[in-house]
């Protein structure tokens, strides 16, 4: 042990010299600054050497990260030894043997700026006041978590994208709540809380929970998939930026399709659409069939703020107020054309088929439910991850419009009180041992980067002391207060079915329009309602596993790019 330390950096090496026993480290490529050990052993004043802080003449024992001896060194003296510290963590002068990473940064340099970082912050907790603790722990805790879930890149993207939309959608949030439930507090949400319910929710829902809660329901065939996958493509080729790419790729599908309308521009109230007439279709029949598709929110963000929505009176139930507006808007935009084209076809009646994703679906179910009103149109819908739209009896009636759940997508369980009884189920939420297990693993981490740093004794005193302070940094984030939940009014229409993951491959069922009251809360939530890492891939995904050929493959592919 170095009796009394100085810092110094020699060739882009970092080493200390005792008084007692000089050693230049830099001969050492395998040795490490051991600068923690030489701060904190115990010394005499007269070993205390210029670059280190003063040692007190208070009698202190070897007790690393003594809380109470350094209330008793003084303000003055930890002032110092924050000086010390940080001039010896920012340092980037680092034995490095040459190497780099892809940035042209030394590897250990890398390593020295992550653990770093957490070591500045473990060193808040003795020498801050509460208002520095505090800030350290909730950064010791935010690293830890970071650490553990770095390696999934997309499941950081969904936390992220939830989290932002929580945030900047709070204020409307809070308004539905003050008035359908009670009022919320969100200064009392934190980030941490949602994170590691989201790893609670994770492994409560995992396979076998999920197949236990689909045993009662009947299962889906594989043709119904394949045709369900036709009207998938449909559905995408409304995100079309251009009226030339929504003609092409509907003479591409199987059964080709004649453009009769297409509107690419999408304004509140009024989405984007078009209308198609499929080629060949049979001269022995009464009938002429139309397809009309509805083009849902591109941006997620956008989504949520029309989603989460007040409802509004509709055909002796309830709506939600912004889905209506455009599902009635396409209907009346149609009408009179689609009259035409039947009277100019000789046919009787006209069978009308509506397709959307997410708030397209949601505009092409309310314009079904408004088409049926004329005895010529014979009408269905096939909704992608449509939002939870009507009132239960509206939903379970609407036997027309089928509606595909695509595991947890996140949209068909979204209104207004469902987001307020999420948001309070999390703060509700007890994360400490969460905390505390993520804390214990960065200072594992920290051990295994720089062990001659971070020995195993600094390991055991660091645990000791940090365990209670994040312990008071979680009680004071948890709220204790009972809070009251919303009973949810709005969902999904019609025939729904939801296709889940089974912990082998894919399932899929028929349930009840009530299944999807609250959200399943999952780091697929976001990206199970896209088209290409949610409903595409999970359509293929069955059909691979129905015929057991993992390079299956749709005979026609939507070609443009998944929104």
């Amino acid at each position: 042990t170095v009796a009394s330390a100085t810092y110094s950096s020699t060739r882009g090496v970092t080493f200390f010299e005792g008084k007692n026993d000089k050693k230049d480290i830099s001969k050492d490529e395998d040795k490490s600054p051991t600068f923690l050990a030489a701060f904190f052993d115990k010394e005499s004043p007269e070993e205390s050497s210029k670059g280190a802080p003063e040692s007190s003449n208070d009698k202190r024992d070897n007790t690393f990260f003594n809380a109470q001896q350094w209330e008793q060194i003084g303000r003055e003296k930890t002032e110092k030894a924050k000086e010390f510290w940080n001039k010896i963590l920012s340092d980037k002068a680092v034995d490095d043997n040459g190497k780099k990473d892809d940035d042209g940064m030394s590897k250990n340099s890398k390593e020295l700026a992550e653990f770093s970082g957490l070591a500045g912050d473990f060193m808040k907790l003795f020498g801050g006041g509460q208002e520095q603790q505090e800030s350290a722990i909730s950064d010791i805790v935010a690293k830890a978590r970071e650490t553990a879930a770095k390696s999934d890149v997309s499941d950081e993207r969904s936390f992220g994208d939830l989290l932002e939309a929580l945030y900047t959608y709070k204020s409307m949030i809070e308004n539905v709540a003050d008035k359908y439930i009670s009022s919320i507090d969100f200064s009392k949400f934190d980030p941490t809380s949602l994170y590691y319910y989201i790893e609670y929710e994770d492994q409560r829902k995992n396979p076998s929970w999920k197949r236990r809660k689909h045993r009662f329901y009947d299962g889906i065939d594989i043709e119904q998939v394949e045709r369900l996958n036709e009207y998938l493509k449909l559905a995408h080729i409304s995100y079309d930026d251009t009226v030339e790419q929504i003609r092409e790729d509907l003479q591409n599908q199987i059964n080709a399709c004649e453009l009769v309308y297409a509107e690419v521009n999408s304004e509140p109230g009024k989405p984007a659409n078009y209308v198609a007439v499929p080629r060949d279709q049979p001269r022995n029949v009464n009938h002429l069939e139309v397809i009309i598709g509805v083009r849902g929110t591109k941006s997620l963000a956008d989504a949520i703020t029309d989603l989460v929505c007040e409802d509004t009176q509709y055909k002796g139930g309830k709506a939600h107020a912004f889905i209506l507006d455009s599902g009635k808007y396409i209907c009346e935009k149609h009408t009179d054309m689609l009259e035409e084209l039947l009277s100019s076809s000789g046919k009787s009646k006209l069978r009308l088929t509506l397709v959307g994703h997410s708030l397209g679906a949601g505009a092409a179910s309310i314009a079904g439910m408004e088409f049926r009103e004329n005895d010529k149109f014979d009408v269905s819908v096939v909704g992608f991850g449509c939002p939870a739209l009507l009132s239960k009896d509206l939903a379970m009636n609407a036997e027309y419009i089928t509606t595909v759940v695509n595991d947890s997508d996140m949209v068909p369980r979204m209104s207004g009180i469902s987001v307020a009884n999420l948001l309070m189920d999390v703060m509700q939420f007890d994360w400490l041992e969460y905390a505390e297990r993520d804390a214990q693993e960065a200072i594992e981490a920290l051990h295994e980067r720089q062990p001659f740093v971070f020995n195993r004794d600094l390991l055991l005193k660091l645990k000791q002391i940090l365990t209670p302070h994040i312990k008071r940094y979680a009680e004071s984030k948890i709220v204790k207060k009972t809070l009251e939940r919303g009973e949810v009014e709005l969902f999904p229409p019609g025939k729904c079915i939801h296709i889940y993951r089974d912990g082998v491959g894919f399932s899929g069922s028929f349930v009840p329009n009530t299944f999807f009251s609250e959200i399943d809360v999952t780091r697929r939530m976001v990206d199970d309602h896209v088209f290409k890492t949610g409903y595409q891939q999970t359509f293929l995904e069955l059909m691979r596993q129905h015929k057991g050929d993992h390079h299956f493959r749709f005979d026609v592919d939507v070609n443009v790019d998944a929104k």
